[in-house]
This record gives structure tokens, sequence and C-alpha cells, in this order.
């Protein structure tokens, strides 16, 4: 217990008020900063620090000996300040409540207040400390930093029209490549002197099935860009890797990549959304099948593994023959706009890990031992 100071020169009463006449054997504590008011086991003001004393305009008669239930939480029930004492003399727990004070000039604080036993030589808790601290500036301070939130999404919404464009670009490359490489093919296949009808059904309805995925694309990263909520689905990693493998299979075998695939048994079924997961594997392929290309050999192969990860979450793994991760690259590959190949608009990794973090998971890369890179992402299991 803080010993007590000689009380301090009565205030000077205010115009119209007669001085308060100061009261004998009760002084307040030396505490600067919070308020503090030391009670006794029934909730008598036994003392108090001069910051309470110039937060309020109680007289000192007002105070001393009175029930602090009224003077610290007049707006509160009588009944919840007694249940809150006699927690804080019983020691079970942290006490602590948010209160209005009245210091009776017309003004109300709000006040979150602690409550402390403080035990004596014996072991017996006979009085309570009460530390407050003035919140009202917190307030204010939290009301405007979410004003400013909302005008900054604001800015961000109008700001994502240009990455939403940028996005789409780089998403929908692929699909509309497909549409026009299907079309092309039927074309000349009924220019030709005899036209095959189940070629050209063929390749027609593959090029309906990207336009339905290109169409399918633009409303999930139209959605996820403009952090729309949408319900997550129930599906196996598996067929998403297959349906992945079906849509840069072409484009690997062109270039002479083998893709090998090589998925954990009895994988349970994860959750999210399974355009935009085929979607992060397919960047990912690409980008694979690119770095191989640009290291100016002929052939190379890709290995893509799927496996259980203790922390309930199903880990996907695409590890290339290409030249690795420099040092820089892998500094800066997941951020925005950052790109090393020509024409490229650098925002494929970035919307992968985004991605997966929005499902709760994770994209990272490392050096593969074999010399290439490995990209690893996880996807949490359904629950």
């Amino acid at each position: 217990m803080i010993a007590p100071r000689k009380r301090s020169p009565p205030r000077k009463a205010s115009p119209g008020k007669p001085p308060r006449p100061a009261p004998k054997g009760k002084k307040p504590v030396p505490v600067r900063g919070a308020l503090v008011v030391v009670l006794d086991a029934k909730g008598h003001v036994l003392r108090w620090n001069e910051a309470f004393e110039a937060a309020c305009d109680y007289g000192l008669e007002e105070i001393s000996g009175k029930s602090a239930g009224t003077i610290l939480m007049p707006a509160e029930d009588p009944d919840k300040f007694a249940g809150l004492l006699d927690q804080a003399l019983s020691g079970k727990g942290d006490v602590s409540i948010e209160a209005l004070l009245n210091p009776g000039d017309g003004t109300r604080r709000s006040i979150l207040w602690s409550l402390f036993g403080c035990r004596d030589a014996k072991g017996a808790t006979r009085q309570v400390i009460c530390a407050g601290i003035d919140v009202a500036n917190e307030h204010h301070a939290r009301e405007v930093a979410e004003q400013r939130q909302q005008e900054l999404l604001h800015m961000y919404r109008l700001h994502s029209a240009g990455g939403l464009a940028a996005a789409m670009a780089h998403e929908l490359g692929q699909p509309l490549a497909a549409v026009v490489s299907y079309c092309e093919a039927s074309l000349q296949e009924l220019r030709s002197e005899r036209p095959n009808p189940e070629k050209q059904n063929r390749n027609l309805g593959r090029a309906v099935v990207e336009a339905h995925r290109a169409a399918k694309l633009i409303r999930e990263l139209r959605g996820f860009i403009l952090k729309r909520q949408a319900d997550s689905e129930r599906f196996e990693m598996e067929s998403v890797v297959a349906a992945a493998l079906n849509l840069v299979g072409p484009q690997a075998r062109a270039r002479g990549v083998r893709i090998e695939t090589r998925t954990e048994k009895g994988l349970p079924p994860v959750k999210g959304r399974v355009v935009q997961i085929e979607q992060l594997l397919v960047n990912l392929l690409n980008n694979a099948i690119d770095s191989i290309s640009a290291s100016g050999s002929k052939s190379g192969s890709i290995t893509i593994r799927t496996q259980r990860d203790p922390s309930g979450v199903v880990q996907v793994s695409i590890e290339d023959s290409g030249p690795g991760l420099d040092t820089e690259i892998a500094r800066r590959m997941f951020e925005p706009f950052f790109t090393t190949k020509a024409g490229g608009l650098g925002i494929g990794l970035m919307i992968a890990r985004s991605i997966a973090e929005a499902h709760g998971g994770r994209l990272w890369a490392e050096q593969a031992r074999s010399g290439g890179a490995v990209f690893h992402f996880s996807v949490p299991f359904w629950s």
C-alpha cells in the first residue's frame, strides 16, 4: 500500500459556490496517471489519488466513507458493483468493467475500471484497489480509424477496377486462346475436301466448355478481388489436379514437358472454391512450363505431389526441372507487377498466393534438390 501524503490544499471554489471543508483523516493516495480509489471490504471509499480528485468535481466530504458504487459507477446496478467487489475480495480472476463516471459538472467520462484485492500480513483481503483509465479518447480514436478504414475501402474498390481488368487479362488468356484454337480447328475441318462432322462437334464442344470456364472465371475473380464472400465447396484435390492437367497438357506436350503426378492414397476432401484452386494450380503449372522453356531446354519435367499434412491440410507441390530460383527473383516474385517474362503482367503469383490465403492455406516456394524450383500450396480439410 502506498503511504499517504499530506492532503493538497482544497481546490478553489467555483464562482457562486462556497468552498468545501476538507474532512480530517481520509487522505488522497499520491499516484499520478490512472484514477486510483482504495475501498474497504464493504465498498466504502478510504483513499484516492490526485488523478481521481482532478477528474471529479466532488468535494472530499462527498467521497470519504461513501459507497464506491454510486461514485465510480453511478449508472450501474448496485448489485452488479457488489458482485464485482466480492469477486475482487475472493481473488478469483481479473475483475474489470467499463462504466460512465459522472464528475458532477454535467459531463460524463467512460472509465475502464480494474479491481484488485489487497491482502494483509495474515493473508486476509480487507481492501480493494480500483484503478481506472479514461478510454473516451480511445473510443474516439477507434471511431476515426473505422471511418478512415471505410474511406480506404471505398478508394480500394475504385482502384480495384484497374486491378480487376489486369487480373482478368492474365487469367482469361488461356481459356480464350483455347476457344480460338478449337474454333479454328473446326473451320479448317469445315473447309477441307471431306469435312468430318464428328471432329467439328468435338472441337466446338471443347470451345463451348472453355467459354463457360472463362465466364465462370470472370465471376469468381470479380468476387474474389472485391472481397465478396462465397460458400465453400467440398471437393477432392485429385479431381482439381486432373482438371488442371487437361488445361495445360496440350501446351506442355507442345514444349516437350512431361508432367507426372504422385498422389497419396486416401486423401480427405478439402473445402474452398473449385474454380479458384484450379486456376491457382494452372498458374503454377504455366509458370513451371515457362521456366523450363526459358532455360533453353527442349524437354523437361514437372512433378505434382499431393499429400496429407499433419496440420490438417492437403499440400500440393509442383516441382520443375527448370533453372531454379534466383535470389532476387525469390525475394520479389510475389510482389504485384513484378515479372521476368516479356509481356508478362506480374500478377499471377500474387493472385495465386491471395487465393491460397483466402482459403485458409498458404503458398510458398523453395529451391528443389534437383536444381529446379518447387512451389507448395495448402488447402484445409473439409470439416
